[in-house]
């Protein structure tokens, strides 16, 4: 049983879920591709799957949650002031 599920967690990479609070930008480079634009609405979620890392742009980040693998990220800095992180 353990050989079924390894192969299932390496297929599935790393998953970032964005949970809007508010209105706001936010740009996220999965693997190193070209940032991608998204302007989430309040309440909205987004899944996006990576396999080595997500480098994402936040306009506010009191205007979002991020969910890496399932558990919360802390966001540092100011509301209303751009962050940029790098997961993991």
């Amino acid at each position: 049983m353990k050989e079924k599920r390894r192969p299932e967690k390496t297929r599935e990479g790393l998953l970032l879920e964005i949970l809007s609070a508010g209105k706001g930008q936010v740009k996220v480079s999965a693997d190193g591709s070209l940032p991608k634009p998204y302007a989430m609405k309040q309440g909205e979620r987004i899944s996006i799957r990576a396999v080595e890392s997500f480098n994402i742009l936040l306009e506010d980040k009191c205007a979002v949650a991020l969910f890496y693998n399932g558990r919360p990220v802390e966001i540092p800095g100011p509301c209303g002031r751009p962050v940029n992180l790098w997961i993991p």
